[in-house]
């Protein structure tokens, strides 16, 4: 059985750290090849990803109460 979009989204953070079993892996892989949506979301959250990758690195000047407070609003959400 296909996963839904829903399935598949979810799991993006899992095919990333490896943590699929083979059978999930590729139901997900074939889902994102047959799926446009999904590909385009992944494609979205790499691109998240490096541009938040690419801030860190530079460190932007942000003050750092700045990063505190918004470090701790990150973990009281999840």
């Amino acid at each position: 059985m296909m996963p839904s979009c829903r399935e598949t989204t979810e799991r993006v953070t899992d095919a990333r750290e490896g943590k699929l079993s083979m059978w999930a892996r590729v139901r997900y892989f074939v889902h994102l090849g047959m799926c446009h949506h999904c590909r385009r979301f992944v494609r979205q959250l790499d691109e998240t990803t490096r541009e938040l990758e690419s801030l860190r690195e530079s460190d932007a000047g942000v003050p750092t109460a700045t990063k505190a407070e918004l470090l701790e609003r990150f973990r009281k959400r999840g």
